[in-house]
């Protein structure tokens, strides 16, 4: 119930942002066109814009409705943590752990804030959480097993399925997962390096369960390789090393309480280490291979680095740090006082998330539908910003005509630069001025939406065009990055 009340709050009351409208026009289009068209431009899988679809079917399309799968994600990922402990027979230390990490998860910023939007990223989390779980189970099912042939183990067969089953989930929830699953491969065969016993058996096991949910991923490769080619030559990220720490940061829910949490999971760590070395450096293998994968393809080829691409970590963080309170911390008092501690500083920075807006298209949109005249056009630019506004439009009595520059979204293969390296969103040209030209003459009042114009119109294209027809009356911001302006 905490869980539940903590991610309900704000759930409503918060508008989309821009990423949930492509969340919405994704999942409004045709299977097949979800299935064939869309990956040759969106950056991310089909596969939760599917889900998203069918759940639409069910629920609707409200805010609270589409946000609500990720809620369902992120208390799954609770109640994993919580039985964490009773699945890898822990005992009751291991117990009592799972049930600490749980209440600190749910009461985890990052785990809030990514419930709360109709994005990918907590039922990412969710998987990449139920493989680690199941890849921890597999090493200890492995290292318990006396048996000749690993196959007739019971237990050697159930998490390897369910470690298969959850590889080929997480890398169809987003295009950087193949580095999670990378990370969780990498320990898994260190464990058969660090442990003596029937390496190449062992090796099998592992390699048979990489290969099904290699296999069970492969229909979206084609896409991924084809996609890449452009990431590599146009992204819109710029790394800076500072921002760097905000990936852990976001696993223990905020920088607040980010130095105990990080300390305790260190500690956690350790002990685990001194019972069993190679489990150990299996979970560190899988914290610490994606972040350097991720930063090492940053420096080197192109930028890709963003913190909510490590929400995925935020359970393997908090059931470390749980497991260094009880296994490290021996008196009560000193555990009471460290979970009191986090507690204090991850609500705090809860409430700091509820009290921060978000990208406001809601209101964006009510300003213009209040203020728009008979006569009036809209001009969105560039077209990243028409899913959005058409989502918040739609349950307006009247909205003004709107002209997508330089075409509605996806403009595909068009003869100019894609900035930001989707290739359904193009920048503005010159080529475009008549268009606006002729908009601006035909109307007596232009409402002229941007989005990031720093970086798709950065010689100020599209406006500057409207300022040879018409003056700037009022301008209305929605973020830093989005804003609506009035000429007339």
């Amino acid at each position: 119930m905490l869980a539940f009340g903590a991610r309900m709050i704000t759930l409503s009351s918060r508008s989309f942002w821009t990423d949930e409208g492509y969340s919405f026009w994704f999942a409004s289009q045709t299977l097949h066109t979800l299935w064939t068209e869309v990956p040759l431009y969106e950056t991310h899988p089909p596969f939760y814009y599917t889900l998203l679809k069918g759940w639409m079917a069910l629920a609707g399309s409200s805010e609270v409705a589409l946000r609500m799968p990720s809620v369902i994600a992120s208390l799954a990922t609770v109640v994993l943590l919580a039985c964490s402990g009773k699945i890898l027979r822990a005992g009751r230390l291991g117990d009592q752990a799972g049930v600490l990490a749980a209440f600190l998860y749910a009461l985890n910023k990052g785990s809030i804030e990514y419930a709360q939007q109709a994005r990918p990223y907590a039922l990412e989390t969710f998987a990449a959480a139920a493989m680690t779980l199941s890849s921890v189970a597999l090493v200890l099912a492995l290292q318990r097993c006396r048996k000749t042939s690993f196959w007739r183990d019971r237990s050697v067969r159930t998490s390897a399925c369910f470690l298969a089953l959850t590889g080929a989930l997480t890398l169809w929830l987003h295009n950087t997962a193949m580095f999670v699953v990378f990370g969780v491969w990498s320990g898994l065969l260190m464990t058969v390096v660090l442990d003596s016993e029937k390496r190449a058996k062992r090796a099998a096991v592992i390699a048979v369960c990489g290969c099904a949910a290699f296999l069970l991923w492969t229909p979206y490769l084609p896409f991924l390789l084809y996609q890449s080619r452009n990431v590599a030559s146009h992204f819109w990220l710029q790394l800076h090393w500072q921002e760097l720490p905000g990936a852990w940061s976001l696993a223990t829910g905020g920088k607040w309480a980010f130095a105990p949490m990080f300390l305790l999971a260190l500690l956690g760590l350790g002990k685990i280490a001194r019972h069993r070395f190679s489990l150990a450096v299996h979970l560190m293998c899988v914290l610490l291979v994606p972040f350097t994968v991720v930063v090492t393809i940053s420096y080197l080829l192109r930028p890709i680095f963003m913190d909510r691409l490590f929400a995925w970590m935020g359970p393997q963080v908090v059931a470390l740090t749980a497991v260094g309170v009880f296994v490290v911390l021996k008196r009560p008092a000193s555990r009471i006082a460290a979970v009191v501690l986090i507690v204090v500083l991850s609500v705090a920075q809860v409430v700091k998330f509820y009290r921060h807006p978000s990208e406001d298209w809601r209101a964006l949109v009510s300003t213009i539908a209040a203020g728009a005249m008979p006569g009036d056009i809209v001009i969105v630019d560039p077209n990243e910003a028409q899913p959005a506004l058409d989502y918040y439009a739609r349950n307006q009595a009247w909205f003004p005509p709107t002209l997508i520059v330089p075409a509605p979204f996806p403009a595909l293969r068009m003869d100019r630069p894609y900035p930001a390296g989707n290739l359904g969103v193009p920048g503005p040209t010159d080529a475009d001025r008549p268009l606006i030209g002729d908009a601006c003459a035909a109307h007596r009042r232009v409402w002229l939406v941007r989005r990031g114009p720093e970086l798709y119109d950065p010689d100020g294209v599209v406006r500057s065009e409207i300022l040879r027809y018409k003056r700037p009356v009022r301008s209305f911001s929605a973020d830093k990055g989005t804003t609506v302006e009035l000429f007339e």
